[in-house]
């Protein structure tokens, strides 16, 4: 169940506590297309190693006044998650099996980001495909860099408050 007092930080009803409108403010941001993100210049060269539409693999060699090392980048697109929250208090959690710990967990839905969509629709797309729970009021809460010592891409945190059942998950998307 829904803590009252998390739904009215969101609310910005609680001094003290950043209210999602200011979240809002650095969730506008735009995201850097992937074609701009480069590593030339200033002592970095890149070349990709393995590309698929949904994660591409470079080795940048990065030259300091201590040296030069190699790295590997992961080029991945934006990520979204929700925090749903249904009109009688409940989280909407879903259970999944996911391949990189092989083991099942209880999450937030979320997901990639299509190409395309901004990443609000997302958000609501993804809930209705992972759980079968749509509308309600939908609140930015910003984003981050998931690893951005790897990895090129953001995720952008979303609450959705008063969501309800609509339909079935549709598991294969």
């Amino acid at each position: 169940l829904a803590d009252a007092a998390f739904c009215k930080a969101l609310d910005g009803e609680i001094e003290g506590f950043e209210t999602a409108s200011a979240a809002h403010e650095v969730s506008r941001v735009p995201p850097v297309p992937r074609s701009r993100v480069t590593c030339s210049g200033g002592g970095s060269s890149m070349r990709t190693v393995y590309d698929t539409p949904f994660m591409a693999l470079d080795l940048v060699e990065h030259t300091t006044s201590a040296g030069t090392r190699e790295y590997v980048r992961i080029r991945v697109p934006d990520w979204v998650n929700v925090a749903a929250i249904t009109r009688e208090g409940e989280v909407v959690l879903v259970r999944q099996h996911r391949i990189g710990i092989d083991a099942t967990t209880l999450e937030l839905p979320g997901g990639i980001v299509d190409e395309g969509e901004d990443a609000a629709s997302g958000a609501r797309r993804e809930l209705r495909e992972e759980t079968g729970y749509g509308g309600g009021r939908l609140v930015p809460l910003g984003f981050t860099h998931p690893n951005p010592a790897m990895q090129d891409n953001r995720i952008s945190m979303y609450a959705l408050l008063g969501v309800e059942k609509v339909g079935e998950p549709d598991p294969d998307e």
